[in-house]
């Protein structure tokens, strides 16, 4: 467990991304992928930005085995970022 408040701050945003992809998989295979897809939308950017802010954070003030789980997140909000941004700007229905 990280000692510093940042990388704290940064496994609760670690937590939260794997409770938001357990909720999009369950979304995925019980609803729509629509709802999937507003979700992704409307949730994740916000969440992206604190993680990559608290996650930069939490590697310069962590050391050793610690910074673990801030370079984690800092991972995990780019992938979230990028595919949000693919979503946001690139992807079509088809038309």
């Amino acid at each position: 467990m990280p000692k510093s408040i940042s990388g704290r701050i940064s496994a609760l945003i670690l937590a939260l991304f794997v409770i938001q992809f357990i909720y999009f998989v369950i979304t995925a295979f019980n609803d729509n992928g629509f709802a999937v897809i507003v979700s992704l939308v409307t949730v994740v950017p916000f969440v992206v930005l604190a993680g990559i802010i608290f996650g930069i954070l939490g590697v310069k003030k962590e050391t050793g085995i610690k910074k673990l789980i801030p370079v984690l997140t800092l991972m995990i909000s780019a992938f979230y970022g990028g595919f949000a941004i693919y979503l946001i700007f690139f992807w079509s229905f088809g038309g």
